[in-house]
């Protein structure tokens, strides 16, 4: 990925925060990071919640340049209205991501349902309940209990995408509570286009881990013809990609697929907390997606490849939440702040002003979107009192664009 430092103005108009959010208090578990608080040097003034306050111009005696400066006094709260004004983020229309949920608006106990923004979540098999047992941000997630042999298969998901290309991103907690040792199979993230049921499909992307129940190893799979010859796994280069059962964890899927089919110019990457270098294994041979093994796991964004062999003009429908614990295991996940869109394009803020350095970085969803300018709706994720939030721009080719410091998190 590129760093791309331009100068910010920002502009807060303080709104009342959500009343289903929540999430400027972190739940039990968030593993919430405090960040780099940077130091004040010539931002605007800054105002309280329900108030207007402006950072100073970027550059000039009362503002700072964006990632050694800040905006001064800028409180910032989950549910505020935020403009970042830069310059070359790009098109992106609509300015929203397809679906964005943290689960807040339904009753502990309940079915999952309407998402925050975005359609009505599907169920077909088992259960996906609101609970709040456990959340990232906020009061509540969405509960995924694979009981031994009984509800093994929970099937949740979002249909009718329709897209060329699926950006997918999710918070996941999981709670091994019985079993025995025979062979683990557990698959937390699906993309499909469908053709053969909700799961299975000629394109299928999928993220799995096999293996006893102390060796597991994480791999994505593809559905078969994918790449023009034969089914293709993406193995972890690593251990530090498997998914751990140790609290929080973000998870991000990307596909594009190839344009015509056959052509080498489709994307595929998995990543768990930011670490998605994966090696590609095929008949008759295997190869590393990253063949010359110099891009850093926090930076792979994948080599072009098929995605979609030469005659099929399937695209992708179905995007699944964690959702299958192969039987003879008991374990119960916590899905959280899910992000799924049809372009990489978004915002996010994190708690770092170097990109590769966050420890957290939340997405938020745009509410409107032009080259030089974009609005959110904040997504506080697990900010606490005090911590300096910096923003970033994602373009829809995976390059960064760093906006730097643009204000602290309020009370």
């Amino acid at each position: 990925m590129t760093l791309v430092r331009l100068f910010v103005l920002l502009t807060l108009l303080g709104v009342a925060a959500c009343s289903d959010s929540g999430a400027d208090e972190a739940a039990p578990g968030s593993g919430a990071a405090g960040g780099d608080g940077g130091a004040t040097s010539g931002g605007g003034s800054g105002g309280a919640s329900g108030s207007t306050a402006s950072g100073g111009n970027a550059g000039t005696s009362s503002g700072g340049a964006a990632g050694s400066g800040n905006s001064g006094g800028t409180s910032l709260l989950d549910g505020n209205t935020l403009t970042l004004t830069g310059g070359d983020f790009g098109q992106k229309s609509p300015p929203g991501p397809v679906v964005f949920d943290r689960f807040e608006q339904g009753t502990a106990g309940a079915t999952i349902a309407k998402c925050e923004i975005g359609p009505s979540w599907q169920i077909d098999g088992g259960n996906v309940s609101y609970d709040a047992t456990h959340a990232f941000s906020g009061t509540q997630a969405a509960l995924v209990d694979w009981t031994d042999d009984t509800t093994w298969s929970n099937f949740a998901y979002v249909g009718n995408l329709d897209a060329t290309e699926i950006y997918y991103s999710y918070r996941f907690y999981k709670e091994v509570y019985g079993g025995t040792d025979v062979g683990w199979n557990f698959k937390h993230g699906a993309i499909s286009s469908s053709d053969v049921d909700v799961y299975h499909g000629t394109l299928e992307y999928v993220s799995v881990e096999l293996g006893s129940a102390k060796e597991k190893q994480s791999y994505t799979i593809a559905g078969a013809g994918a790449q023009g010859d034969a089914d293709h796994t993406f193995y972890a280069a690593d251990s530090v990609a498997y998914f751990p059962d140790d609290g929080w964890h973000r998870l991000e899927h990307y596909v594009k697929l190839s344009t015509p089919g056959g052509t080498a110019n489709g994307k595929r990457y998995f990543k768990v907390d930011g670490n998605g270098n994966f090696t590609f294994s095929a008949v008759p041979n295997g190869h590393y997606a990253s063949p010359s093994g110099a891009i850093p796991h926090t930076e792979y964004d994948g080599d072009d490849i098929v995605t979609r062999p030469a005659g099929v003009d399937l695209t992708l429908e179905n995007v699944l939440l964690p959702f299958y614990l192969r039987p003879g295991y008991s374990a119960r996940g916590w899905v959280d702040e899910v992000y799924i869109d049809r372009t990489q394009a978004r915002v996010e803020l994190g708690d770092d002003a170097d990109w590769y350095k966050c420890t957290q970085r939340f997405p938020q969803p745009a509410t409107s979107w032009s080259p030089s300018s974009i609005e959110i709706t904040v997504n506080g994720g697990t900010f606490s009192v005090g911590e300096a939030v910096y923003a970033f721009v994602v373009r829809a080719d995976g390059t960064i664009v760093s906006l730097g410091q643009v204000g602290t998190w309020g009370s």
